[in-house]
Order: C-alpha cells, then sequence, then structure tokens
C-alpha cells in the first residue's frame, strides 16, 4: 500500500500536465458557446 502512493501520485501529476492543454482547449470552447447564449439572454 505504502509503495503504490507515490507512483499513483507521479501518475497523476502526469496525466494532469497531459492534460493541460486539453482543459484549456475545453475552457476555450465552452467560452465561445457560452458567449451566443448570453447575447440571446441579453437581447430578452
Amino acid at each position: 500500500m505504502h509503495k503504490l502512493k507515490p507512483v499513483t501520485k507521479q501518475y497523476r501529476d502526469k496525466s494532469l500536465q497531459l492534460n493541460v492543454p486539453v482543459i484549456m482547449l475545453a475552457i476555450i470552447t465552452a467560452s465561445i458557446h457560452l458567449v451566443p447564449f448570453r447575447s440571446l439572454f441579453y437581447i430578452e
């Protein structure tokens, strides 16, 4: 159990580093998609 902890932490850090660009892209696309919805709400 104690030996697995550092390995899982290392794996988690690596996966986070790999996911950072994906998360950023997802946030950018989400914000782009949210802008028209907000403008529609403001028009009403």
